[in-house]
């Protein structure tokens, strides 16, 4: 399958933005993914949940935050570089150097898949029984950050974001291994 190239294009603003904004604010929003019509449905979701069922600082619940060293409250937050990207809740260390961002999209996981060739840091994992991708347009071991998408439904991702630890992605990995049992099925 040939990707078209305002999807490439997309996806390259995405990680432009991602970098920029974990440069300066230590939480990224989630990419801006290619137009609808780009999208395929994706892997099988066997057990579908709805992220956007809960509010935004519920995805993680207090006591599975306070166990990954996080404040239990989380703030909601937009983009300060795009404010047309969704919303997502963080939580941080006392300090405020280590975060932890959540948030739904209407993305199916389908489009990272289809975009593997665009992240520098690439794989792909299955969390609580959902598809998931690690996509990173660098380094997580040099930058201190790390994302992942989780397909909760047909159609919707859970992003997460890991920033300010020398293991990003396995702080980011347990914090959705930690929110998905507590979301509510999908209708």
């Amino acid at each position: 399958m040939t990707i078209p190239k305002r999807t490439l294009l997309a996806g390259a603003a995405a990680g432009l933005v991602i970098t920029m904004s974990a440069c300066s604010s230590g939480s990224a929003p989630e990419p801006a993914p290619a137009p609808e019509s780009q999208h395929q449905a994706g892997p099988t979701i066997n057990d579908p949940k709805d992220a956007s069922a809960v509010d935004l600082c519920q995805l993680l619940p207090g006591d599975a935050a306070t166990s990954l060293g996080l404040n239990p409250a989380g703030e909601e937050e937009t983009s300060p570089i795009d404010p047309d990207m969704p919303p997502q809740c963080t939580w941080k260390t006392e300090d405020g150097a280590t975060t932890v961002s959540l948030g739904p999209s209407n993305v199916p996981i389908q489009w990272y898949f289809d975009n593997k060739a665009t992240f520098v840091d690439y794989r792909e994992l299955n969390i609580a029984g959902h598809p998931t991708v690690q996509g990173n347009k660098a380094d997580p071991a040099q930058t201190e950050n790390c994302w992942m998408y989780l397909g909760t439904k047909d159609g919707q991702i859970l992003g997460a974001f890991a920033f300010g630890t020398a293991d990003p992605c396995s702080l980011t990995q347990k914090a959705l291994e930690a929110s998905v049992p507590t979301l509510p099925a999908a209708k």
